[in-house]
């Protein structure tokens, strides 16, 4: 699975399209941020009882978990109000769906390859494509799990995340520059 720095990039090429399409505060964009990270909390109740993975990679990686989510986004936008209510709601469940498809085009080094999209059926779904390397981790407690995150295979793991989310990034960017300019010339050329 990629690390949480894969899952913000990806957060940050959603802002880049909601910012197109006029959401522009820091709020929304800090729920989006939050959004793409959102199904691995799941993390937190295993360190707490000394077992990181106890509760990841199961149903906060499933289609159900981001069906919920964008239910919850759907109130949250329609509390939030305003003019973009309807695109903030999309743009939190489409922040929350890039985290299952980042970790699906990861390689596993363990055991249930792939995300349980079905869950609670047992089918775990990998794309035919891995961009990224797994993250890898220890159980035993808070201080074993953080230590073993910061070895040099993870920090080979992250040069790859930054280089793959920063070659989207670049390329979404140019793009849309690529539109505003041709917008502009054929409103200039009127």
């Amino acid at each position: 699975m990629p690390s949480p720095l894969a899952h913000s990039l990806a957060g940050l090429l959603l802002v880049q399209g909601a910012r197109r399409s006029g959401l522009q505060d820091v709020p929304s964009l800090g729920m989006m941020a939050f959004a793409t990270i959102a199904a691995d909390l799941d993390f937190i109740p295993g360190i707490l009882v000394g077992n990181p993975d106890w509760l990841h990679h199961r149903g906060s990686h499933s289609l159900l978990a981001a069906a919920l989510f964008a239910i919850v986004a759907g109130v949250v936008a329609h509390v939030r109000g305003g003019r973009h209510a309807r695109m903030f709601g999309v743009m939190l469940a489409a922040a929350y769906a890039s985290h299952l498809l980042l970790d699906m085009m990861a390689t596993e080094g363990r055991p249930r390859y792939g995300v349980p999209l079905f869950w609670p059926l047992p089918l775990y779904v990998n794309a035919p494509i891995n961009l990224f390397l797994p993250i890898e981790r220890e159980a035993g407690g808070a201080t074993n799990f953080i230590a073993s995150l910061l070895s040099w295979h993870n920090w080979h793991a992250l040069v790859r995340e930054v280089l793959v989310m920063g070659s989207a990034f670049v390329a979404t960017y140019l793009a849309g520059v690529a539109v505003s300019f041709s917008r502009q010339r054929k409103a200039g050329s009127r």
